[in-house]
């Protein structure tokens, strides 16, 4: 390649023979790590178990399987005793050889009768430390298991892998920026040549206290030249309900409904949007001529259908660029997510507490009533034979000497050094 005049040409070193005596290291420490020790009390055997539901259900809509399942827990209990789901698959701690099938009443608007039909199992898992490098199964049920313990705490709210903890929000109010500030955490299943670990990380979920009607008013929603901007605005975004805890992404936002005009079949019956969260919900929508959020959703012949939500209700969640752009709003911010080491480590450990809760929790249907109490968090970690403990001895780690980049012409390149000006 032909360098021009003004070029500085860089020679690509191949790989260092490093030396034996470590030179390039200047010194080692003790340092903490984000790792929870885990042992297991006893061995178990957990067991795979294909299941079907009819009339089927789009692979798509995983929430749909997931709530038909929570629906009929307590009828598959009796068979299987404490189990979980995950995807396609029943896991329990208990053989099962034949073929079970099982009636769920469910309410979507009107009334559907679904069949869970669990298959004899397909694998069987023994649950032993040792087998997680010859069997990556072990990694992935031990992984399942910790979040069901976790979502047998009622305190958490689940956004994918993130949970975060609802009793500790704290809220933040700069200026017209009003948000909460949930912490929360991550965690993945390690296993190292000192054993097996839990890495535990802090990760946190903002939601804004503002409902997405309040943006539509600061936006002037009533005037249709604002309605492109607000599309833009919304489109993408994730917000969270405020009678439920589920999340969902606006695919759009329908100005020419509004709830009060909006109807569907409840039970048998036409039934308006307002009077159906009257009636559900016990919540009196306030402002019945808003217009309407757009998420889209397959039925369960697979076609697109479109689900209605009132603005009213709706929260955005993240932060937008009026928020990211004011200095006083993020310095304020970073309180709670520039933490210091000591304070970094004790929220860590406060992770422990998760999987102790002895609050059981509460199932739910659609009308509000409890239909079904759940073993504690605590239950759940004894039933599986969990030893979860912070790490006693730290981690050592080597700090190097800073490397020296060398170019063509004798030059050198120190790491602090701005490489735009080569």
């Amino acid at each position: 390649m032909k360098m021009e005049k003004n070029e500085t040409q860089l020679t690509v070193l191949g790989n260092p023979q490093l030396p034996d005596n470590l030179s390039y290291i200047t010194n080692k420490k003790d340092v903490y790590v984000n790792l929870f020790k885990i042992t297991l009390k006893k061995n178990l055997t957990l067991y795979e178990y294909p299941f079907q539901i009819t009339p089927e259900i789009n692979e798509s809509n995983e929430l749909l399987k997931n709530r038909i399942f929570k629906r009929g827990y307590k009828k598959i209990k009796k068979v299987y005793g404490e189990c979980f789901q995950s995807g396609n698959f029943i896991y329990s701690l208990k053989e099962v050889k034949e073929q079970q099938n099982f009636e769920i009443i469910f309410y979507l608007k009107d009334k559907y009768v679904f069949y869970v039909n669990v298959l004899p199992f397909q694998q069987q898992t023994v649950i032993e430390l040792s087998n997680v490098e010859k069997d990556p199964k072990t990694k992935q049920s031990i992984e399942l298991m910790i979040k069901d313990i976790l979502h047998h705490n009622p305190n958490l709210d689940f956004y994918k892998n993130l949970f975060v903890n609802h009793t500790n929000k704290k809220e933040i109010k700069v200026d017209k920026i009003n948000v909460n500030f949930y912490p929360g955490f991550i965690t993945s299943f390690m296993l190292t040549e000192r054993g097996a670990f839990l890495n535990v990380t802090l990760k946190n979920k903002i939601l804004s206290t503002e409902t997405i009607l309040d943006y539509l008013k600061e936006e002037n929603y009533k005037n249709e030249k604002n309605h492109e901007n607000i599309k833009k605005y919304l489109i993408g975004r994730s917000f969270k309900v405020a009678y439920a805890k589920r999340n969902y992404i606006v695919d759009d936002i329908t100005f020419d409904k509004t709830v009060e005009k909006t109807e569907f079949k409840y039970e048998g019956n036409n039934i308006s949007m307002f009077n159906y969260y009257d009636k559900v919900y016990k919540i009196k929508i306030k402002n019945k001529d808003q217009p309407l959020i757009i998420v889209k959703r397959k039925d369960l012949q697979g076609n697109v259908i479109s689900l209605y939500f009132v603005p009213e209700l709706c929260h955005l969640g993240g932060l937008d660029d009026s928020a990211t752009k004011n200095g006083k709003f993020m310095k304020e911010l970073a309180n709670y997510t520039k933490l210091f080491p000591a304070e970094r480590v004790k929220k860590t450990n406060q992770f422990l507490n998760l999987l102790e809760c002895s609050e059981p929790k509460k199932i739910k249907n659609d009308k509000n009533e409890i239909i079904q109490i759940l073993p504690t968090s605590k239950e759940k970690t004894e039933l599986y034979g969990f030893d979860i403990q912070p790490v006693k001895d730290n981690f050592t780690a080597f700090y190097m000497k800073q490397p020296i980049l060398k170019a063509g012409n004798g030059k050198t390149i120190k790491m602090n050094e701005k490489f735009s000006k080569f």
